[in-house]
């Protein structure tokens, strides 16, 4: 191991990091106290499994941790609206009257289908199309190149268009494509 890794503490990475890593929360949730929390949650879990000893980059994997984590909790809160209700309702009116399907299915479907996407493309998809992130921004947020966002969220429309009845597939390009 490296002399300089070794005097890095659990206090030094938590003073350097707190922050912008409550900010990149913030920025996904809208919600300090949540974003505090998930934030807290997840130094405790870095602490308790010596995540120091375990990575060569503790920022990153924190700041990958803390993205994850704050969607997981979102999600489980169902506060995370994918598609916003007046978005599906004018699309939903485009279609034929035959192929127009119900709102809320529509919903359930497309969070199911979401929720299948791998971690990396479900992340940057919410990143951009509903947290409205530009490619830089995001692949600052999650440590990668401007490209692999790019790549990614091609991959993530893809793989929702091949996830969804054609129907579906038409409202995603109608919803997805404005926001």
């Amino acid at each position: 191991m490296d002399t300089q890794k070794q005097h890095i503490t659990f206090e030094d990475v938590f003073r350097k990091e707190y922050k912008s890593l409550v900010a990149a929360a913030f920025r996904i949730c809208k919600d300090v106290a949540l974003a505090e929390d998930v934030v807290q949650n997840v130094f405790l879990k870095f602490y308790e499994s010596e995540g120091l000893k375990k990575t060569d980059s503790p920022a990153a994997y924190l700041r990958r941790a803390v993205v994850t984590r704050t969607l997981n909790a979102l999600r489980d809160r169902k506060r995370l609206q994918y598609v916003g209700d007046e978005a599906l309702t004018s699309a939903v009116e485009h279609l034929p009257t035959d192929e127009a399907p119900d709102i809320a299915d529509i919903k359930k479907k497309l969070h199911k289908a979401i929720e299948q996407l791998p971690d990396r493309a479900r992340v940057i998809l919410v990143l951009h199309r509903f947290e409205g992130l530009s490619y830089k921004e995001i692949a600052h947020e999650l440590d990668i190149a401007p490209k692999t966002v790019e790549n990614q969220l091609a991959r993530a429309l893809k793989l929702l268009r091949s996830y969804l009845p054609k129907a579906l597939g038409i409202l995603l390009s109608l919803n997805l494509a404005g926001l």
